[in-house]
């Protein structure tokens, strides 16, 4: 039962709009609402910076390496946690950063692609402009 009420409850979530799981970098989930209904928010500390790595890839003269060090430059840090993060951004993260829809504003999660209702960091037409460009 405990396995098919787990289920349950991350489809609804899907359902509402709402990633089931945590959010990636250049957002927060809330943990103000009551479990289960938490959702996401943009992170003030992380959004914009991962915001103008986009912009840097999108323009073409910058490749992920590139980006990469001009957000460690920036003072780009990963989100804390007890014993981990905090850390400089590595290549294998820039580039799940850049090929994940999330930021796009759809959320995939296993073989569902559902339209979210959280603030979209950029359009679907850049999201495949850069994927091209990859």
């Amino acid at each position: 039962d405990l396995s098919t009420n787990v289920k349950r409850g991350l489809k609804s979530k899907l359902d509402k709009g709402w990633m089931p799981c945590t959010a990636p970098l250049g957002y927060l989930n809330t943990k103000t609402e009551i479990r289960g209904e938490n959702y996401i928010i943009k992170d003030t500390e992380r959004f914009d910076l991962i915001r103008k790595g986009w912009d840097l890839l999108l323009t073409g003269n910058y490749n992920v390496v590139q980006v990469m060090k001009k957000l460690n430059e920036w003072g780009f840090r990963t989100r804390a946690w007890k014993r981990r993060g905090n850390k400089p951004l590595a290549k294998s993260t820039v580039y799940k950063i850049f090929n994940n829809v999330f930021y796009a504003g759809i959320i995939p999660y296993k073989d569902l692609y559902v339209q979210g209702k959280h603030d979209p960091m950029i359009t679907i037409e850049e999201f495949d402009r850069v994927q091209v460009l990859l």
